[in-house]
């Protein structure tokens, strides 16, 4: 009897033993699960009265010594419109008291590392080469590995003890990055729930910045910059993706690289290029394949022998491969910069080096000057950025020579001239591009009251026709109109074009949408031509002349073409 009893005894504590693992390892997991940080992560309580609902932009009374810091916040993936969603009442905050633009168009190719290092470089994608996250080189004073788990507040946390250091241990320079909206865009797409959750958290999370610089006396001690990489784009329902082995088999990865929607291409054999662009350019309807040379000047992305001699690009909404496969996203980048869902928000400048408040139009990624005469903050070797700060200013600098403008009026007879005897032009050129420029110019001028056209040649190689005479790499037009006879500068419309005079034209380029495809913007036209235009614009005191330049040829209205001008969509043939 109690030999059984003993070995009930024994089984029911067996028993109570492995009930009592089981239930530990519940907890241990619980607790494991509970304490992982994850992306989707749950928002700090937000002050129970915003401080702006009381009318006011508050700022610290006094501040630590010092120059005072400046921190970038990057929100990834931010399209302008998300910011009038109605989800994010912090971020309308910050632009109430802050300076802001309602969109900037991105720097070529329109993804995240080329963007992050044009915006903290000033520089163009085109002279990076190779950008990586991780450079074994020299460190910041203070970092911290990217970990894509690590919880947004305890980023914000790290944020606030650098700035609360003592002067001389303190950081003049530094950044915040979240990797939302762009990962739910990606996975869901620009118009769903999930983004405007992600919008949601993220400006709780400035929220979060905000009441604890207020709390520490550093609200205003702080230049506070938050930008965004690039925008995003719907894909199509049936997640059709072009894949370039089906139209040239045998391609590889060890000469192609595909990167979302741009493709760069270097054949084994150079000289094959030319046969692998008109194998692939008119391939597929959505698909652009061009010489490097060939790319528009607006994107800054062909003046290094860096880039590949081929680019092919795809129209918004396609997938771009090498190999077919059954990949398929929601939402997508890199798509051509000029895009409406490529841009982004500047959502705010704000600290004792900003002016209060601005809202600033139509900027660039490419280059910073578009926002440097807003605050006085070191240039960092951003060269774009001292020509607008340069004492002198003159046009003694021009590249080329270029007919005087008031001959711009005579359209046909002005182009005979700058074809038939200054500058050599390609017969298939003349033939196919010539009228299209012709026929928009005499359309603009009937639309117009008054017009004024400068035009020229471009050089940007020594090729030589067979009289010797330089042979221009792309002719230039810019136009100028006004409604009425005087008009202000807020009135005046400006167009520009910097088209590739080319010998052949592909069978499936239609001139319209050639023209349409290499617009420009005036710094560009400045940039190719060495001319400053504008000049003469009024601006405002303090400003200088230079500074004043640079507000008006970033602040012109948007130029809207009249219905049934060109093709009905320029960036697919």
């Amino acid at each position: 009897m109690n030999k059984q009893r003993r070995k009930l005894l024994i089984k029911l504590a067996i028993a109570l033993l492995l009930l009592l693992v089981v239930v530990l390892g519940a907890l241990v997991i619980h607790l494991a699960l509970s304490c992982r940080p994850s992306d989707v992560i749950p928002p700090p309580r937000r002050p129970l009265e915003p401080w702006r609902s009381r009318g006011e932009c508050p700022s610290s009374s006094s501040c630590p010594a010092g120059a005072p810091p400046l921190l970038v916040i990057s929100l990834d993936g931010f399209r302008p419109d998300y910011a009038s969603r109605g989800v994010s009442p912090m971020l309308q905050d910050m632009m109430d008291c802050g300076v802001t633009a309602p969109y900037v168009r991105t720097s070529f190719p329109s993804k995240t590392f080329p963007n992050h290092f044009s915006i903290v470089t000033g520089e163009i994608s085109a002279v990076f080469f190779w950008v990586g996250s991780d450079v074994p080189s020299q460190l910041p004073t203070y970092y911290r590995n990217y970990d894509r788990k690590v919880p947004f507040e305890v980023r914000v946390a790290q944020v606030v003890e650098w700035l609360r250091l003592p002067e001389g241990q303190r950081p003049r320079f530094l950044s915040l990055y979240f990797h939302e909206p762009d990962k739910q865009g990606h996975s869901y797409g620009p118009d769903s729930e999930q983004v405007n959750d992600a919008v949601d958290r993220v400006d709780a999370q400035l929220a979060n910045l905000y009441n604890q610089l207020i709390e520490h006396g550093l609200l205003g001690c702080v230049d506070i910059v938050v930008v965004s990489d690039h925008g995003m784009a719907s894909m199509r329902e049936d997640c059709e993706s072009v894949a370039l082995d089906d139209f040239v088999p045998g391609l590889s990865s060890s000469s192609v690289y595909v990167n979302g929607p741009v493709a760069r291409i270097r054949p084994h054999n150079e000289s094959t290029v030319d046969e692998l662009v008109d194998q692939l350019d008119c391939a597929h309807p959505a698909l652009r394949v061009m010489h490097r040379s060939e790319l528009p000047e607006r994107w800054h992305y062909q003046h290094s022998r860096r880039i590949e001699p081929i680019i092919a690009t795809i129209d918004q909404g396609y997938g771009l491969s090498i190999k077919r496969s059954d990949f398929c996203i929601r939402g997508n980048h890199g798509f051509d910069n000029d895009l409406v869902d490529m841009r982004v928000r500047l959502l705010e400048g704000r600290g004792s080096s900003f002016a209060l408040p601005v809202t600033h139009t139509d900027a660039e990624l490419d280059g910073t000057e578009d926002g440097a005469f807003v605050a006085e903050l070191s240039p960092l070797g951003n060269y774009r950025w001292i020509q607008y700060t340069l004492e002198r200013d003159d046009n003694n600098n021009l590249l080329v020579p270029v007919l005087p403008q008031s001959n711009g009026q005579y359209v046909e007879t002005y182009w005979e001239r700058i074809s038939a005897t200054r500058y050599p032009v390609y017969p298939e050129y003349r033939e196919r591009v010539v009228p299209e420029v012709l026929r928009r110019l005499r359309r603009y001028s009937d639309q117009y009251k008054v017009m004024a056209v400068l035009a020229g040649p471009v050089y940007q190689t020594h090729k030589l026709d067979r009289h010797g005479q330089r042979i221009p790499t792309h002719f230039f037009y810019q136009l100028r109109m006004c409604a009425e006879r005087n008009c202000s500068a807020d009135e005046l419309e400006h167009k520009q074009w910097i088209l590739p005079h080319k010998e052949n034209f592909r069978r499936c380029e239609v001139p319209a949408q050639f023209v349409d495809f290499h617009e420009a913007t005036l710094r560009d036209v400045e940039r190719v031509t060495g001319l400053t235009l504008f000049t003469g614009q009024p601006v405002s005191q303090p400003e200088s002349p230079q500074r004043g330049h640079a507000r008006f040829i970033t602040q012109l209205p948007e130029f809207s073409p009249p219905q049934g001008w060109g093709a009905a969509d320029s960036r697919r043939r």
